[in-house]
């Protein structure tokens, strides 16, 4: 939580107060409405985005055409076991 603090103040002086340095226009009340809403909205997504289950298989392996996939080593036919 402290390196998200501390990058945004970064960020809001470096928009009010730094703008010639990187060519950048300061933004009204509206425009900082808007991006606090948009990083109230995006916090929790990202954390419900956690719980999306993750497949074991990579996703592009099920595009692959069947005659280039290798066939399953025999170890990993036994689930690894030795």
């Amino acid at each position: 939580m402290g390196i998200i603090g501390i990058t945004t103040v970064f960020q809001i002086l470096i928009i009010q107060f730094l703008g010639k340095f990187f060519k950048i226009v300061r933004l009204g009340w509206r425009l900082w409405l808007v991006s606090i809403a948009i990083g109230l909205v995006s916090w929790p997504l990202a954390y419900v985005g956690k719980f999306i289950p993750v497949p074991v298989r990579p996703l592009p392996d099920y595009f692959k055409p069947r005659c280039c996939r290798k066939p399953p080593r025999r170890d990993e036919e036994e689930g690894g076991q030795s």
